[in-house]
């Protein structure tokens, strides 16, 4: 791997800022080794797989609730085996006031993927089809309630472009939402203990600074009685940042530019910036803002000064923090690199690719793993019971692992060092997600909240992915 990253640095001028991988054994281990070689490198983990874990320890609970998922899709399989009653099913809906106003048949979905996720959404289905009955759908609704912020978290966090801004206020949004009563107090303990343990083994400063770089977030979402998250203490570990990437002090004006950011004002202005303008077209788009876009017009040939401070906002944006995008590359090249194309050049190989993830649908079906036909493919295995196993052995296997300390917490808070006044405004207590926000306390789902500025996209991948499933058990 060493040789890998040599090479991209000779001879492809690839400038590498940050590692992400999963939290096993050994790639948690080479990423740790790789960090004290490199130590300029930011080394988060996967956060799409820190959600599944997050997850693990919910169903470690043994929440009564939880055995009704494989019972319900009992109840799936057994619609999808008899047409006759599919076919009343689907009669029955037409007298629905939901149908009235989309005209639209809702299929019962089955999971043919081993994915908790599919689950989740196979229930979220057979509920939204059934009537209001005894105890078995009062279950079924608390694993909606228990389960559904995990499952929006995973959509943002398995993004090819989740950036560290995005992780901390997906993690903020799940500790608001995991806090309100509507949670029991087993399973609200046991979610916002996991979220704090994951975000205190994390570079916490990296992330903090990364999403006040964020021109639509700022300093709105964080807590205004804390000492740490003031724009002078930010200031700190910017200057501290900028030394470690460039290798050099910032100058005055980079100290200059960052006050008029932190106050809105010149080239850094919401209205200089076009930030609004800039959101409806990638809206209209159907497409997710590009900060680094937003940042990257405001770049100009000079090497430090202000616009020092553009270039810190653009590399630390510019970091993802899953590894999704490398595996479904690998997925895809394995689908044409076989032993009848052994001999295909990585021009042809890259053309194919390029060709087949042009069609929409087939994008979304290998993202999912799977090919039309319904339960066609479908183990007993991958029941939710299986999956459980899964992600507890998943769970145990990164506890284990945690023994060996990730510099990712151990050198990473930066400003967690130093003396007197210093050492108080950056105690790592005022790092805590507990301590971090500015919650809100009316009770809204933060979606106009800049906590949820990336929750919308969340749902609206969800939804995309339940309505690829409709269409595979169409074909059914």
């Amino acid at each position: 791997m060493l040789e890998d990253m040599k090479y991209c640095e000779d001879h492809l001028g690839v400038v590498f800022i940050a590692f992400c991988t999963d939290n096993g054994g050994d790639t948690r281990g080479f990423r740790v080794r790789l960090k004290r070689l490199k130590p300029k490198l930011v080394v988060p983990p996967c956060w799409g797989h820190q959600v599944n874990l997050v997850v693990g320890e919910v169903i470690e609970l043994k929440i009564p609730c939880m055995r009704s998922i494989d019972s319900s899709l009992d109840v799936v399989k057994w619609f999808t085996n008899h047409s006759q009653a599919l076919g009343l099913l689907k009669e029955e809906q037409k007298s629905s006031e939901r149908f009235q106003a989309t005209h639209r048949i809702l299929t019962l979905i089955f999971p043919v993927i081993s994915r908790w996720t599919f689950h989740f959404l196979a229930v979220r289905r057979i509920l939204t089809l059934s009537p209001p009955l005894p105890q078995f759908w009062k279950n079924l609704a608390e694993v909606k309630i228990i389960l559904e912020p995990l499952a929006i978290a995973a959509k943002c966090m398995q993004a090819p472009d989740a950036g560290l801004d995005q992780v901390l206020l997906m993690l903020g949004n799940l500790y608001r939402i995991y806090g309100s009563h509507e949670i029991t107090t087993r399973v609200r303990n046991c979610v916002q203990k996991s979220l704090e343990k994951r975000w205190l083994a994390m570079e916490r400063d990296v992330f903090i600074l990364t999403l006040y770089f964020n021109p639509y977030i700022r300093g709105t979402a964080f807590s205004k009685k804390n000492p740490a998250l003031k724009p002078i203490a930010l200031f700190t570990t910017a200057k501290k940042l900028y030394k470690r990437f460039f290798d050099e002090e910032p100058d005055l004006d980079f100290h200059a530019a960052f006050f008029d950011y932190s106050r809105n004002i010149k080239e850094f202005s919401a209205t200089y910036m076009q930030l609004e303008a800039t959101k409806q077209m990638y809206e209209r788009e159907n497409k997710r803002v590009s900060v680094v876009a937003v940042w990257e017009h405001l770049l100009t040939e000079d090497s430090g000064g202000r616009n020092g401070l553009v270039k810190l906002a653009i590399l630390l944006l510019s970091i993802v923090a899953n590894s999704a995008g490398s595996e479904r590359g690998f997925s895809k090249f394995g689908i044409f690199l076989t032993k009848l194309r052994s001999q295909l050049s990585i021009q042809k190989e890259l053309g194919l690719i390029t060709d087949r993830i042009k069609r929409k649908f087939m994008k979304f079906a290998e993202e999912c793993g799977v090919e039309s036909g319904g339960m066609q493919g479908y183990d007993e295995t991958d029941s939710f019971a299986g999956l459980s196993t899964q992600l507890i052995q998943d769970l145990q296997a990164d506890n284990t692992s945690n023994g060996d300390s990730d510099d990712e917490s151990s050198d990473g808070d930066e400003n967690a060092e130093g003396s007197g006044d210093d050492e108080f405004v950056h105690s790592p207590s005022h790092y805590t997600l507990k301590q971090l926000f500015e919650y809100p306390t009316d009770g809204s789902d933060g979606l106009e909240n800049a906590l949820g500025f990336h929750w919308q996209y969340g749902i609206k991948d969800l939804q995309e992915e339940l309505e690829v499933y409709d269409l595979l058990m169409e074909d059914d």
